[in-house]
């Protein structure tokens, strides 16, 4: 959650670019990957679906938010560049273009098969883009990085990475095993996932 990744880039008093990255990756939508996630471990499929719709379209309007309050409250002088908000804003719209073009694709091809194949081609896709990301982190040259492997960063490195995410993933879990939700099992595994 964006409240988590500014908490973050505050106690740990990052520097403005990473800071910002961190700020938009807590802040982005849950994307494809959380359905893909969402499907290997038996969770509600089409409630994950619904669930990245839905933070997708939140997200033309929240994201650029976030990002512009946080930045504000934790670095309070520096603002992102129009070029940088055209990147958030051209990511999140990437997304959105992607789940329209599914649900067309689920509309012209109902049947169960299509959608098996479908099925197949999408958790082919998450698989790649997954082993894609590990190389390009791993290979990554840039200044940012000084040349350090993946396996020869820093400590704080990876806790700014997981931190969030295990903070988040504690406070959903928190909230979905609440009665009040009567959530079925393959649906908090869904909203925990999202």
């Amino acid at each position: 959650c964006p409240a988590c990744g500014a908490l973050v880039t505050w106690l740990l008093g990052m520097d403005f670019i990473p800071g910002v990255v961190l700020l938009v990756v807590t802040s982005c939508p849950g994307g494809c990957f959380s359905n893909w996630l969402t499907q290997l471990v038996n969770g509600d499929l089409a409630m994950s679906v619904a669930m990245t719709a839905f933070s997708s379209m939140m997200g033309l309007a929240m994201l650029p938010f976030n990002i512009y309050m946080y930045t504000k409250l934790v670095y309070s002088k520096e603002v992102l560049s129009w070029e940088q908000w055209c990147a958030v804003i051209f990511a999140v719209a990437t997304v959105c273009i992607a789940l329209l073009i599914g649900l067309g694709l689920s509309r012209c091809f109902p049947s169960q098969e299509s959608r098996n194949r479908f099925s197949a081609v999408g958790v082919l896709c998450g698989f790649m883009l997954f082993i894609l990301s590990v190389v390009i982190a791993a290979t990554s040259h840039g200044t940012a990085h000084q040349g350090v492997p993946l396996w020869r960063r820093n400590m704080n490195v990876y806790m700014l990475v997981w931190f969030p995410i295990v903070m988040t993933t504690c406070i959903m879990i928190s909230l979905t095993s609440v009665e009040y939700f009567s959530l079925a099992k393959p649906e908090r595994v869904a909203v925990v996932i999202e």
